[in-house]
């Protein structure tokens, strides 16, 4: 994935001055790379001290310490992926913890870099050069005129292949600049494109109550988690490489790109860790599937007047009328409040493949619509009025009978609590132990696609 972003002056000698000085107040951490703890790490264990170091510190949403944990250990391998999530950091008003979670990240993620100031060239030159877990604060407050360019980098730089061009220099020569990196955002309601949104993993942060108390962070140096992160991941290299995850049924494309990392983290760090990533997915996946953006609005109001009148027809006229009759939808503010006609209603449609026809309604010959065009619009396009629920787990033979789609077990693979820990040993399964992971020949520890769970989500 390619992307353009705007030319500006180049070369030493002008144009370059607002981007120094942003470069210099940037709060990047490039110091030296810490050293590799010096033994084997447990994944499981190490995942399970992260969340409680993020605990630590903050008042999390349901799930916020395993995505943190996750998303975390996945700056230390993140280009073994195709994919890096965005960390869509959120809040409905000040003083929620938002730069908080930024804060804590800075000391535990791979080669942090903190910035809410940079502009679209200091970004993907940074990325270019330092490959960053990038943190950026004040999303909210950037300046119209930078967040374009920002916005492009960020829709781009979420995979592996992407890259932003520029013309440089007074000749103009086209120079590529990679954009691949973990980032982090954070700011004050929906302060970016749906575009960014599509890319990312959601935190909710709310203030937390008088009642809930946490540690004060000061002088926190969590060195010994950063160490056993890089032994860890250099450890598992091959093996999360070569993983191909399970994941949620109820995932989009563009949802099992971005977690992918995490289930992948996940599965081989073994323990309750895929249950926990399954479960936190699960959650955002019901949370997108009742969402509908601004662009499918009208989509989604048609579907709902053929629901509410149970017709398979209607003329352009009656579909307008019940429209600009809703008051919670902002179909009557059109035209300066005279409401959407037939003509803005064709012109809607028309870009989803459908156009009016003829139709015999009683004793009226009118242009309309035909629910059975519009049904296989509306199940490409919209969400499920009523969404299905996730298949349970096979974890025995009651779940087995709940659902066609619960989990099956291969033969008689079982959770083998004796089996060697992943990163601990040779790795050398039971005989009749956890299945490799899909696409390797190293045996798995811990739940995956064929692991007996111990308990339902």
């Amino acid at each position: 994935m390619t992307d353009f972003i705007h030319p500006l002056p180049e070369g030493p000698h002008e144009g370059e001055n607002e981007t120094r000085q942003q470069g210099l107040e940037t709060k990047a951490s490039q110091e030296e790379s810490h050293e590799s703890w010096p033994f084997p790490v447990d994944g499981a264990e190490l995942l399970d001290q992260l969340a409680r170091e993020f605990r630590r510190f903050l008042i999390l949403p349901d799930h916020g310490e395993v995505i943190l944990a996750l998303w975390n250990l996945h700056s230390y391998c993140f280009e073994l992926f195709d994919h890096s999530p965005i960390l869509y950091i959120t809040a409905p008003t000040k003083q929620c913890a938002k730069s908080r979670v930024l804060e804590v990240l800075a000391k535990l993620a791979h080669n942090p870099m903190s910035s809410s100031s940079m502009n679209g060239a200091t970004l993907f030159r940074s990325i270019e050069t330092f490959k960053p877990t990038l943190l950026l604060d004040e999303m909210d407050r950037i300046p119209m005129e930078k967040k374009t360019d920002i916005t492009m980098v960020l829709n781009t730089g979420y995979a592996r292949e992407g890259k932003v061009h520029r013309c440089q220099g007074h000749e103009h020569k086209v120079v590529s600049f990679g954009v691949y990196c973990p980032k982090a955002l954070a700011g004050i309601g929906d302060y970016t494109t749906n575009t960014v949104t599509d890319r990312s993993i959601q935190l909710s942060m709310y203030k937390k109550l008088k009642s809930q108390e946490v540690e004060k962070f000061r002088r926190y140096q969590p060195e010994e988690w950063q160490r056993k992160c890089v032994r860890w991941s250099q450890d598992n290299l091959d093996t999360l490489e070569r993983c191909q995850p399970q994941m949620p049924e109820a995932l989009s494309d563009r949802q099992e790109d971005i977690w992918e990392p995490l289930f992948a983290i996940a599965q081989c760090a073994g323990g309750q860790w895929v249950k926990k990533c399954w479960a936190a997915a699960s959650a955002q996946a019901a949370d997108s599937a009742t969402q509908v953006t601004d662009d499918l609005l009208s989509l989604a109001a048609i579907r709902e007047f053929f629901t509410e009148n149970q017709a398979n027809k209607a003329a352009s006229s009656d579909i307008c009328g019940w429209l600009n009759a809703q008051d919670d939808l902002p179909f009557k503010d059109l035209r300066m409040a005279q409401g959407i006609d037939p003509l803005i209603l064709a012109r809607t449609l028309k870009p989803f493949g459908i156009t009016p026809r003829n139709l015999n309604l009683g004793d009226r010959r009118l242009k309309g619509y035909l629910l059975e065009e519009l049904e296989t619009v509306f199940e490409r396009y919209l969400p499920p009025e009523n969404p299905p629920g996730q298949p349970l787990p096979a974890t025995n033979p009651e779940n087995t009978g709940r659902n066609e789609d619960s989990w099956t077990l291969l033969g008689n693979a079982v959770a083998d609590d004796s089996a060697p820990k992943n990163g601990q040993s040779s790795g050398v399964a039971a005989e009749e132990g956890v299945p490799p992971i899909k696409g390797t020949n190293t045996p798995q520890e811990g739940p995956s696609r064929e692991f007996a769970f111990e308990e339902e989500f």
